[in-house]
């Protein structure tokens, strides 16, 4: 379902961003706040080019939704890390949750 190739890069941008800020000495309980701080800026973001383009109709031009798509994945993806969650497996669980709705 994750196909290794993100799961690499996953790795490598966790690994990337723990040399770079490794000087702040951040706990376990830092580092996944500090993610988690991160994912709702991105949603945030994310939430201003939906609503620009869909509501408002209008393309702001320095919106690029696709990117903005892409840096949620990408930051849910770490804090999912941060908190050993094992994403594939539970993308796994809950799509088997969904199938067993009637309305699906």
């Amino acid at each position: 379902m994750i196909d290794n190739e993100f799961t690499k890069e996953i790795n490598i941008i966790d690994e990337n961003l723990k040399k770079h800020f490794s000087y702040l000495n951040q706990s376990k309980l830092e580092d996944i706040l500090s993610r988690l701080s991160k994912l709702t800026e991105e949603i945030w973001e994310l939430n201003s080019d939906v609503l620009n383009i869909y509501y408002k109709r209008r393309e702001t031009k320095d919106s690029n939704i696709e990117l903005e798509f892409a840096d949620v994945m990408i930051c849910l993806a770490l804090l999912a890390k941060s908190v050993d969650i094992d994403l594939e497996k539970a993308l796994i669980n809950k799509f088997n949750i969904i199938k067993q709705r009637w309305w699906i």
